[in-house]
């Protein structure tokens, strides 16, 4: 996204055994972010800055992979929908 605003972004919905997690690249007035939430009980997982949109992207599927290899569990593959 060459001039994106506020509220631009990817997300994606990941199961994984019993687990479901959503990955989200969401640009905010402090830049693009990356978030992990484990939608079960809406919690977060983790979430950070990401210099661009495919870093914010790159991230956010290593910490839903690292957060399923918890579980013994790997990460499908994620189709990523535009936020709007």
């Amino acid at each position: 996204m060459a001039n994106p605003q506020l509220g631009d972004g990817i997300v994606a919905i990941a199961q994984a055994g019993g687990r479901h997690v959503r990955l989200k690249v969401e640009y905010t007035q402090a830049g693009w972010v990356a978030q992990v939430v484990e939608t079960d009980g809406n919690t977060e997982v983790e979430h950070e800055m990401a210099d661009s949109l495919d870093a914010g992207k790159r991230r956010a599927e290593e910490i839903a992979k690292a957060y399923l290899a918890n579980e013994d569990l790997a990460l499908p593959t994620i189709e990523w929908k535009k936020i709007r």
